[in-house]
Parts: C-alpha cells; structure tokens; sequence
C-alpha cells in the first residue's frame, strides 16, 4: 500500500534553504519515511531525515575540527587545561607545579600530553620562570631555588 507523500505545512514559518541531492538519495529517503523505524523515531518530512543525518555527520566530525587541548586558566601553584579527546564531563585537566616538577592529576604522571601541552605555553612558562623554574624547550630544567 503507497503512502500518499505528506508536504510541508504551509502555515509553517519557513526557515530553511532548498540543497539538492541526487534522486537516488531522495528515493531512499522517501522509501525510509514509509517504515515503522522511521515513524517510531517522529521522521515525518524528507527534510526531517536529511536534518538528523546532517546533524549526526556533523557531530561526528565537529570533535575532530576541535583542538584537543584548551588553555584555560594559570594558577599560583597550577595550570587548568580541557582536553578534548577526553569524555565530556572527564576532560578537566590540572597540571601542577611542586616539588621541581610538572604533575597531571588526570594521568597522574609527571611526564604526557597534558604536562608537555602546559609547559609550551608562553603564559605558564613566563610564571614558572618568575618563580626560579627553568623550563627549556617543553621541559623543566630545574625547579625554584
């Protein structure tokens, strides 16, 4: 039994931009609306599948066009960073400054990415240095006297 193809509503604010895609990609869509899937999921208009495939493309790749690492605050004993590449609500990082060396809470380590991505701001490394650190090409040298 072949649908009748529902339009738009006309009372409809309209919002969008007419984009072209090739008729193939448009039988698929229609060919889809007709499904069960498809209506348990509230997909009702060809423009609302291309909206939530458009959204899921971009959500995927949205991570990657992101640094992975965000300074985002010096500290008197520390450096705040946001790593990207670490889960949502998990990505805080604090890299701190004590005892001649560098310390990531997150890996707890002396050494990785967070630390080296700390001391290659010109920001943290103009205060190590302030304070007695010596901080040569990423790493500390030695810390305050």
């Amino acid at each position: 039994m072949k649908m009748t193809k529902e339009k738009y509503p006309e009372d409809q604010p309209r919002s969008s931009e007419t984009v072209r895609i090739p008729q193939s990609m448009l039988s698929a869509v229609e060919e889809f609306l007709e499904t069960e899937v498809a209506k348990s999921r509230g997909f009702r208009f060809k423009s609302d599948v291309v909206t939530a495939a458009v959204r899921e493309l971009l959500d995927k790749y949205s991570a990657a066009l992101k640094p992975r690492f965000i300074h985002y605050n010096v500290y008197e004993d520390h450096v705040s960073i946001i790593d990207n590449e670490q889960p949502e609500g998990k990505n805080w990082v604090d890299v701190y400054f004590q005892n001649s060396k560098a310390w990531c809470d997150l890996c707890e380590k002396h050494v990785c990415d967070h630390t080296r991505f700390a001391l290659s701001l010109p920001k943290v490394v103009n205060v190590l240095e302030e304070k007695g650190w010596v901080v040569e090409d990423g790493k500390i040298i030695k810390g305050p006297i």
